[in-house]
């Protein structure tokens, strides 16, 4: 009966930690929606970009984007563009494409040597959950 009664003890003594743990970590922090049509906040994102402000870009970004790309991350294929595309010289054409509760826009964007279609996938609280650099079609 002793040894009944110290398990129910350690059992129960495990179990209260185990809930006095699970109660006292925080929760991992969810962004409120960005405001905005989805073409508009494309554009903000690249300005971001070209502005260098990666900090702030990142801060578009849903949270599996965060874990998938890192500022570090971003900046260095940010910067690889340049060097295989020379200088940013503008916006040609947005589309958006929709596709069940995800906006794709696609920023045709010439640079000095070609174009490229810089897609931003948004999610449905108009987080960036997609990020391609594509060659024009």
């Amino acid at each position: 009966m002793l040894m009944f009664r110290q398990s129910v003890l350690v059992l129960l003594m495990i179990f209260v930690m185990v809930m006095v743990f699970a109660c006292s970590s925080d929760p991992e922090p969810v962004d409120p929606p960005l405001e905005g049509e989805v073409e508009d906040l494309a554009s903000e994102f690249i300005s971001k970009l070209l502005d260098e402000d990666y900090s702030s870009a990142v801060m578009y970004f849903n949270a599996d984007m965060k874990k998938a790309m890192s500022e570090s991350k971003l900046k260095q294929t940010w910067e690889g563009l340049f060097i295989q595309l020379g200088s940013y010289e503008g916006e040609l054409e947005k589309r958006v494409e929709s596709s069940g509760d995800y906006e794709a826009v696609n920023v045709i964007s010439q640079f000095a040597n070609d174009q490229i279609n810089i897609r931003v996938v948004f999610d449905s609280d108009n987080r960036v959950a997609g990020l391609w650099f594509q060659n024009v079609e």
